[in-house]
């Protein structure tokens, strides 16, 4: 066997070898994204978890709830809490439509999530929150609750309800 032979036999085990790393590392990287997307969806519901157990554990705010859905007035300090809770939330949905840009969480998170985002607007006093709210928003998520709203007016007017 000459020199070049040897040669040849070389680049082409090198070739393999390069071929070989390539598809591990694109492999690890799947799992990495993949591990990635797992994490931020746990600790999205976590911090869902946390909003909603503080909330809870607040004693006034069961009751400014309950007062809102029934439709009593709620006092100057009750609104104020009411706006709160309102921001709280909308600042977890802001930071999950901010995951789902980034791919970071899957379509259907984002739509259980939108669900979420449609549910607060059926307090009232909701519409004149959000609008005090919006601005303190980044312009995708404006955007987003507002086509949200959009189609679910749509959707409404079209069933006739």
């Amino acid at each position: 066997m000459d020199w070049d032979a040897i040669g040849a036999i070389g680049e082409i085990v090198g070739a393999f070898a390069v071929i070989v790393t390539l598809l591990v590392l694109v492999f690890q990287l799947r799992q990495n994204t993949s591990e990635i997307r797992a994490n931020t969806v746990r600790s999205l519901q976590e911090k869902s978890i946390d909003l909603f157990g503080q909330g809870m554990l607040s004693p006034e705010l069961p009751g400014i709830i309950a007062k809102n859905k029934k439709g009593e007035p709620l006092t100057d300090e009750e609104y104020e809490r009411y706006i709160m809770f309102f921001r709280r939330n909308f600042q977890l949905f802001e930071q999950v439509l901010l995951q789902h840009i980034e791919n970071r969480i899957s379509d259907e998170v984002m739509a259980a999530y939108n669900r979420r985002i449609l549910a607060n607007f059926e307090f009232k006093h909701a519409e004149e929150v959000w609008e005090f709210l919006k601005p303190q928003m980044t312009e995708s998520f404006q955007n987003h609750v507002d086509k949200l709203r959009s189609a679910e007016v749509a959707l409404a007017s079209a069933s006739g309800r």
